[in-house]
């Protein structure tokens, strides 16, 4: 499987904004012509370019939540041509000097994170599995394989005494993706998995400040389920108690299908 990674808003554009070509100083690979093409953002911003951009799409997400660093879907590419060769009228994205042109869309449900490469690139084992998993459409959520526990044994109290979701060893951590939350974060729900440290996967870091002006700081664990999902910005609307209920009642049974490993 091979990629094209594409600053951004342009690459979203190709996957859900009707963007049907890609203008390129270069010709794309021959052996890629009539075959899926995986788009994805760099972690670049063209912020000038969302301007033209909503001309064309109504729809672009704001610069602050647009998937970033991420395999966003695939496209077929259909095959390429010269600016001036382009039958008249022109598709309204054209600008050349070659535009590569694409047929079929494939949108993932949630953008898959990892790095992009320059030129056309071939996926790592690793990631195309994850791509496959994902347009095969079954509940396959990526593997966090046996890693150096983030923290020595002993050097931290077992949370709660709760069980990691994953395995019989005890959880040090819940995940802390958010399922919904309301703008600026005032209300958050998360996964809230128990995880070990094997299990949890670190993704980020959060500083604020307590009462009396005190700094702190937590890290931020995904678990097994989400640990490629992109970070869910605040949608303006929480989930009721019942829903939220449902929901982590949900991960918890897949959780448990990911330990037997079904």
């Amino acid at each position: 499987m091979f990629a094209l990674s594409i600053h951004q808003p342009w690459a979203s554009a190709i996957i859900h904004g009707g963007k049907d070509l890609e203008n390129r100083g270069w010709a794309p690979p021959s052996h890629r012509i009539g075959k899926w093409l995986l788009i994805h953002a760099t972690g670049t911003v063209d912020y000038e370019a969302f301007s033209p951009v909503e001309e064309l799409w109504a729809g672009i997400p704001s610069a602050s939540n647009i998937p970033k660093s991420a395999l966003l879907g695939m496209v077929q590419l259909t095959g390429y041509s010269h600016l001036e060769d382009l039958p008249i009228p022109r598709s309204p994205w054209s600008a050349g000097p070659i535009c590569w042109q694409f047929g079929e869309v494939k949108a993932f449900a949630q953008p898959i994170i990892c790095p992009g490469s320059r030129g056309v690139w071939r996926l790592p084992d690793g990631l195309r599995e994850r791509v496959l998993s994902t347009l095969r459409g079954k509940f396959t959520p990526e593997r966090v394989t046996a890693q150096k526990p983030l923290f020595a044994p002993g050097e931290l109290e077992a949370v709660d005494r709760v069980e990691c979701a994953f395995c019989e060893e005890k959880a040090y951590f819940y995940c802390d993706y958010v399922l919904s939350s309301t703008r600026g974060f005032e209300v958050v729900h998360t996964c809230d998995l128990g995880m070990c440290s094997r299990h949890a996967k670190r993704v980020g870091h959060i500083s604020f400040r307590r009462r009396g002006g005190k700094r702190g700081g937590d890290s931020i664990d995904y678990c097994a389920l989400h640990a490629g999902a992109y970070p869910r910005p605040g949608d303006g609307e929480a989930l009721s108690s019942s829903d939220l209920k449902d929901q982590r009642s949900q991960l918890k049974e897949k959780a448990l299908r990911w330990r037997e490993g079904t």
